[in-house]
């Protein structure tokens, strides 16, 4: 028999499992802020975005086109490098918009699925900065005449787009395997 003196203990809680945690991530970026930046320099909205890669890729054929049409004394050579530079400028402006979209919205799961797939990109971009590297060291020390590339300009889209064309059959052949 219980007596008033005696202290009864609590009754027993339901056990619940410690709340997750949940990590926050970095900010969201802003888009207008992003293109303004790159509207600035070309490459610094990517770098405010995070894309440290792509910024540097961007400033450096920005600068090397620059400095190409700087240099040269060619009106036939001006009439595409100054075309050139111009689209490069406002690609990065565009590019840099909609990769801070991305940013806010969080990147689909298709996009990181194709982004580690692809994760010999940094191959080709270390080959491209080498090689526009390379031309600007030869292009100090040597006289390099590009004119014919005007005459044939067209050969090299030819061959960009059908390379492009055959990493999108490659992807759709390989996806359908799985």
């Amino acid at each position: 028999m219980e007596t008033d003196n005696e202290i009864q203990a609590p009754p027993a809680r339901p056990a619940y499992p410690p709340a997750p945690y949940v990590p926050t991530g970095p900010a969201p970026k802003s888009p207008l802020l992003a293109a303004f930046f790159s509207f600035l320099v070309p490459g610094l909205g990517h770098i405010y975005v995070g894309m440290y890669q792509r910024a540097v890729i961007i400033f450096a054929a920005w600068v090397a086109i620059f400095s190409s049409s700087i240099d040269n004394d060619n009106s036939s050579e001006m009439g595409v490098l100054v075309p050139l530079m111009v689209f490069i400028w406002l690609f990065n402006i565009f590019d840099a918009y909609r990769q801070a979209t991305f940013a806010v919205w969080g990147e689909p799961e298709e996009i990181k699925a194709a982004t580690r797939e692809r994760g010999k990109s940094g191959l080709t971009f270390g080959i491209a900065l080498f090689a526009l590297g390379l031309y600007g060291l030869l292009r100090k020390y040597f006289e390099i005449d590009l004119s014919f590339l005007l005459d044939h300009w067209y050969l090299v889209v030819m061959v960009v787009g059908g390379w492009l064309i055959w990493q999108a059959v490659a992807a759709s052949k390989a996806s359908t395997a799985e």
